[in-house]
This record gives C-alpha cells, structure tokens and sequence, in this order.
C-alpha cells in the first residue's frame, strides 16, 4: 500500500466562492492542503505505510522552498508552473500525470524493487495473466 499526499490546489484557476450557491468560501486553499499532506505523512508514519510525498514533488516543479509563501496560495503572486500542472486548480494535465506516474515508480523501486514494472530482468511485471493470454489459459 502506498500513501499519496494531496497535491497543491492552485486558488487563482480554483472557482470563486459563491455564497448564492451554497458556497460562502473558499473550500480548497494552498494552506488546508499543504495540512493535509502533513497530515499523510503522519497517518504513514504511525500505520507504518509508504508514502509518496506527492504535494513536496509538486512544490519542488514549482520551485518552492520551506520557508516561502506557498506557491498556489493568493497571498502570493500566481504561479505559472502550478499552471502547467492543474487544469482548473485542482484537477490534473498531463504533466501533473506523468510527475504522479515517476514518482509512484520511484517508490515501487525503492520500497519494492523486485516488483519493478520497468525492470527486464523482473520476471513477472504482471499480477494478473496478460491479456494476450486470455484465453489461453489452462482450465
């Protein structure tokens, strides 16, 4: 099992609150989530499961250090590279995709190296038959 952190929210391409809706505030904002990811870490410490620090990949792309303002975050100026990574401040593009896909593989070949999906010299890449077998299978 791995643990996977929220990611940033962008709050500049997030909705604006709309009080007529339902909605009196903000829901989602760069702080709530960096709590969350926080709050990952520990239930992984204290379960004893792996986490993948996806919030920390997101911030280090968007050139984030601790101690800054929190990139995504309206108390700071917009970022461009949180623009590049979520579509509507939230939902992914396919580069966000691609940084969750190397990270979850930088894990599996930490945590787990003989279960590397990319390794040749892994003899079986698959948990279940290939779909090239079915059918083929002995009954």
């Amino acid at each position: 099992m791995i643990l996977i952190t929220p990611p940033p929210v962008d709050e500049y391409r997030l909705e604006e609150p709309d009080p007529s809706n339902g909605v009196p505030e903000r829901q989602r904002t760069a702080e709530h989530t960096k709590q969350f990811a926080d709050a990952c870490h520990e239930v992984g410490a204290e379960l004893g499961v792996v986490v993948l620090d996806l919030w920390s990949t997101f911030m280090a792309e968007a050139g984030w250090k601790e101690g800054d303002p929190l990139p995504g975050s309206k108390k700071t100026e917009r970022n461009s590279v949180l623009g590049e990574l979520l579509r509507d401040g939230l939902h992914f593009k396919p580069k966000a995709y691609r940084l969750l896909y190397e990270s979850i593989l930088d894990v599996i070949r930490k945590e787990w190296p003989d279960q590397d999906p990319t390794n040749p010299e892994n003899p079986s890449p698959y948990i279940l038959p290939d779909w090239k077998n079915f059918g083929k299978l002995p009954q």
